[in-house]
Formats: structure tokens, sequence, C-alpha cells
């Protein structure tokens, strides 16, 4: 909750989300055989999909980033087609 008593449903969400993730991490604990060209991997389930996890958070948080440090005049200049 918030100072002024209201929910948070962004943090619901996500808790909810990171519940799933972690029944699902473990109820798949077996080991699996991942092929990558000419290397062969071996390792639990549970440490490939954390991998995944991770590999997924990267990517979600530098392709909705890059934009945050930019002014939002710049961006309006550069919709109307100034290339400043």
């Amino acid at each position: 909750m918030h100072r002024d008593g209201k929910v948070s449903w962004r943090l619901i969400g996500v808790l909810v989300l990171v519940l799933l993730f972690v029944v699902v991490v473990l109820q798949n604990t077996q080991v699996v055989r991942i092929q990558l060209f000419f290397w062969t991997l071996s390792m639990s389930r549970i440490i490939l999909l954390c991998f995944a996890l991770l590999v997924g958070l990267a990517v979600g948080h530098f392709a909705t980033g890059r934009n945050k440090g930019r002014d939002k005049g710049d961006l309006v200049q550069r919709a109307k087609g100034d290339p400043s």
C-alpha cells in the first residue's frame, strides 16, 4: 500500500508474476540437454528458466529504456521530420 492507503496494482501484478515463476521453476527440476550449433550443454531446467528470465528482463529493460534520456521536445521535432 502507498502512504495514502491506495493499493499498488503494479506491485500486486509483479508479485503474482513472481509467484507464478517460482511455481513453474519448482515443478521443472529435470536435467535437460541444450544444443546450440556445435555446443552441447546439460543443465537443470531451473537454471535454464532463470537464465531465460534474466535475458528477457535485460532485453525488455534495454528495449524500453532507450528513450528515457531524451527530451520530449526532441522527440516531437524528430516526429515532424526535423533531423536536428
